[in-house]
């Protein structure tokens, strides 16, 4: 592609490459809508440190962290706070992935440190000084070290900018494509159900009791295989858990490809217009608005994925309702040229301002400047290193 005048260049920090062919990507889809705009390039853990030359040389003018509690996520940690950008925040939490990062590296004081920061008061460790899991956000640190916070569901983005009154939170969609899936299957002797649920043995296993039921051919995966349990069911059931504080994408790829689709009732989708399969009620924070998708009560969902599946095998009408209207919802809320757009004001805006001030009690270990003892060592040579990376001779230090 030929690259514009008025493109820009986003360093985009994520565990894996965007890949164009999978529909659930949603990072691929969203990079070609960015285009006018901006250039995504993508760094994962094995090009990472690109970055730091890239940035000094001023190669790339903005950056996005993508950060979930993962251990594949934590390496973006140091460019975080290190190189302050967008932090695309998909957790409600980064306690696990963090304290055992710095625990496996045998850095127990610094996750105090971190700890304390967070919470004002030092942890309670475990046996042998191990970081003791309680349900700590450990949030603070990466939200003030950057410019803006991206968030994907508005609920999420208020509960933190009443927690953070320091940063500046914004709440994007989450954009899908669904170019190339193929159109719903149609009339079949079989229910085709594409069950979405990454779990343990036990609890998919009740699921799949729940489903059971003649007239009803289930098949499940994770999310890995989210865009071809949509391209090859009439229904689609996304059920993983635990929920993460964002819509999951496998319901909207469910919605653009005009599936019936059944989701759990959570924070993230406690404002969608959907249906209670127990009384068959609205639920959703808009009165009125065509429901989009059928909500299961996490405390009930066996039971109740039964009672949709069986309203859903035998009424065709209520099928095509709730197809053509999760369509429609997409259309206007979770495409990504909307995406796109948003995304696109949130870069201009990170790209105009300073880096943030931190704030008292910042832990002293991760003001670590890496470059330090480069510098010292070139200033006893009598050069003076300067970025992009260059030395200039200067006057040899007086003896």
């Amino acid at each position: 592609m030929e690259t514009s005048i008025s493109q820009r260049k986003v360093a985009w920090l994520r565990p894996a490459r965007p890949d164009a062919a999978d529909a659930a990507d949603e990072l691929a889809a969203l990079a070609a809508a960015l285009a006018p705009w901006w250039i995504v390039e993508s760094f994962d853990r094995a090009r990472a440190h690109d970055l730091v030359w890239m940035r000094a040389r001023g190669l790339v003018d903005a950056c996005v962290y993508e950060v979930a509690d993962t251990p594949t996520h934590a390496f973006i940690w140091p460019y975080v706070l290190r190189f302050p950008g967008v932090l695309l925040l998909r957790d409600a939490s980064l306690e696990a992935s963090r304290a055992d990062t710095l625990a496996r590296h045998g850095r127990v004081g610094d996750y105090a440190a971190e700890f304390t920061f967070d919470r004002g008061e030092a942890p309670r460790l475990g046996y042998g000084n191990a970081p003791r899991p309680g349900g700590w956000p450990l949030l603070r640190a990466p939200i003030a070290a950057s410019r803006v916070v991206v968030v994907r569901d508005p609920a999420f983005a208020a509960d933190l900018a009443a927690r953070y009154l320091d940063a500046d939170i914004r709440s994007v969609p989450a954009g899908v494509s669904a170019a190339g899936m193929p159109p719903p299957p149609g009339e079949a002797a079989l229910l085709r159900v594409g069950l979405v649920a990454a779990r343990d043995t036990g609890a998919l296993g009740a699921l799949r009791e729940g489903a059971a039921r003649p007239g009803v051919l289930l098949d499940a995966g994770g999310q890995d295989d989210a865009a071809r349990l949509v391209a090859e069911s009439d229904v689609v059931a996304v059920l993983d858990w635990p929920p993460l504080p964002e819509p999951p994408v496998a319901a909207l790829l469910a919605l653009a490809a005009g599936r019936p689709t059944i989701v759990l009732e959570t924070a993230a989708t406690a404002g969608w217009p959907t249906l209670d399969p127990q009384n068959w009620q609205p639920r959703g924070r808009r009165p009125g608005a065509a429901p989009i998708a059928i909500s299961l009560d996490p405390r009930d969902e066996a039971h109740s994925l039964g009672l949709a599946l069986k309203r859903l095998g035998d009424d065709a009408s209520l099928r095509a309702a709730l197809a053509e209207a999760g369509h429609a919802w997409w259309q206007a809320h979770a495409t990504p040229d909307r995406a796109a757009a948003a995304w696109a004001r949130v870069l201009d805006e990170s790209t105009g301002r300073a880096d943030p001030v931190l704030p008292p009690g910042w832990p002293p270990h991760l003001r670590y400047d890496a470059a330090g003892p480069a510098r010292e060592i070139a200033r006893r040579l009598g050069v003076e290193l300067t970025l992009p990376g260059f030395a200039r001779a200067q006057a040899p230090p007086a003896r």
